[in-house]
């Protein structure tokens, strides 16, 4: 993964993750997606998350579109889409790949659920990521 991407990453994560404030969970929401994720996790680290990802491209991707989603308690908060090699340095070769992000987690009440999808420029999906966070405690 090139700097422009992580930092992308980390910028996005840092918006979700700013809401956090119990240990949110991490998950692939696309099993079908063209791209393999081989691990994924989302640790706690006191007052910080860290996401880490490595995933498996099949096919070389040359263009296609990032969607960042976030709703907190079923109201959108973030929904945003850019040219996926805005975020990622194009072309996306065959083999293994690795993302580590971390972020702050600050206190917020309610059900936050946000998700990442990547997408050929035919409208594959390539990844897919759905972070959630359940917290019942109020706001500080």
């Amino acid at each position: 993964m090139d700097c422009r991407m992580l930092l992308r990453v980390s910028l996005i994560l840092a918006s979700i993750f700013s809401v956090f404030a119990a240990s949110p969970t991490v998950a692939n929401c696309d099993p079908k997606s063209v791209f393999q994720i081989d691990s994924l996790s989302l640790t706690p680290n006191g007052a910080n998350s860290t996401l880490k990802m490595t995933y498996t491209v099949p096919t070389e991707i040359t263009d296609g579109l990032v969607k960042y989603s976030c709703t907190l308690n079923g109201i959108p908060v973030l929904s945003e889409s850019k040219p996926l090699c805005d975020d990622l340095k194009c072309p996306i070769v065959v083999g293994k790949h690795e993302a580590i992000s971390e972020s702050a987690n600050p206190t917020v009440t309610g059900t936050l659920i946000c998700s990442i999808k990547w997408q050929s420029a035919a409208s594959e999906p390539l990844l897919c990521i759905k972070i959630t966070n359940v917290n019942s405690e109020c706001s500080q």
